[in-house]
């Protein structure tokens, strides 16, 4: 028996890299999993038929997480399947290319901060409601970054975004945490990861040998995400609130 077994567990920007790896995570642990996509759906009937091959239960669940009607929507057909929703990990993320702020648009600067915040906020907002009617409460796992924690390498965008993702989540624990019945809400800052979003970083062999030089020494994998993830969301990080979690190879402690 998986540990998340009963559990209903929604990742959004999980058709995909870092997203991917924790919705096939959480449905080889026993879970139903609600993959979300906004346009990739080739990519997210392919992430459910991979864990219900491993046995689990998974939907395809098309959202604009930036569109409020679209994240009740997609709230109300994940409850209308599975009854409730006990972990939200908020995957889905925009980047922006370490524009300079010279060179940074309005709606460059928008976009990002319409994925990477609004969108965190707009599934919060409608589905932490379904996980208060819980006997247990629930989790919310956001997906920030180590560019949350420190200067994003010039990113400007991308690092404010990020950083408000932390400080969300904070407030978001201590509003909502109590014994019992609360809502833990944690986030995990991923140092560079590979997947299609960094594909561009790890062409460059000065910027791939930069990263080398962290402790680990090598780029990190989605599935170390999603072990932490996984870690997060279960009874065994039970005092665990309000933190955000560097999974990065030990990259800040050497920057």
């Amino acid at each position: 028996m998986g540990k998340f077994e009963n559990k209903t567990v929604v990742v959004t920007g999980a058709s995909s890299g870092i997203g991917k790896a924790i919705a096939e995570a959480f449905g080889a642990e026993g879970a139903n999993v609600a993959v979300n996509y906004r346009a990739n759906k080739d990519g997210a009937d392919a992430v459910v038929a991979n864990i219900e091959a491993a046995g689990g239960k998974a939907i395809a669940v098309e959202a604009n997480i930036i569109d409020p009607e679209s994240v009740q929507a997609m709230t109300d057909k994940i409850v209308e399947a599975f009854g409730t929703i006990d972990v939200l990990v908020n995957s889905a993320g925009a980047f922006d290319n370490f524009t300079p702020i010279e060179e940074l648009s309005v709606e460059e600067w928008d976009w990002i901060m319409d994925v990477d915040v609004k969108g965190i906020f707009l599934c919060c907002k409608y589905m932490v409601p379904v996980m208060l009617k819980n006997e247990n409460g629930g989790n919310v796992i956001n997906i920030a970054s180590g560019a949350g924690l420190r200067a994003g390498g010039g990113s400007v965008a991308y690092t404010a975004a990020k950083h408000a993702v932390v400080g969300f989540t904070a407030a978001l624990s201590d509003l909502y945490s109590n014994e019992g019945k609360g809502i833990r809400a944690n986030a995990i800052c991923p140092g560079l990861i590979e997947t299609r979003m960094v594909s561009g970083l790890l062409g460059d062999e000065a910027t791939a040998e930069s990263f080398r030089h962290g402790p680990a020494g090598r780029w990190g994998q989605p599935c170390e995400i999603a072990n932490a993830a996984l870690y997060l969301a279960s009874d065994e990080s039970s005092f665990i609130h309000g933190i955000s979690l560097p999974v990065d190879g030990g990259w800040l402690i050497r920057h």
